[in-house]
């Protein structure tokens, strides 16, 4: 997953250092997470790549809530 692939409702730069929040909710980790629960699909490559913020634009893992 892509910087480019995470959902619309994520804006990385609103937690940028000079942002106006600290962090956000990570709605392609719940969405992944949904997903994966209901037991339609599971890819081990996908849960690092959504565990990690960075990959999709966030400067630091500390700017995400995953819910």
């Amino acid at each position: 997953m892509s910087k480019h692939s995470r959902t619309h409702s994520e804006l990385p730069e609103f937690v940028a250092a000079d942002g106006p929040m600290d962090g956000c909710c990570h709605e392609t980790f719940r969405l992944f997470a949904r997903e994966n629960l209901a037991g339609n699909t599971f890819d081990i490559e996908k849960l690092k790549q959504v565990l990690d913020a960075k990959q999709q634009g966030y400067q630091k893992t500390t700017n995400v809530i995953n819910y």
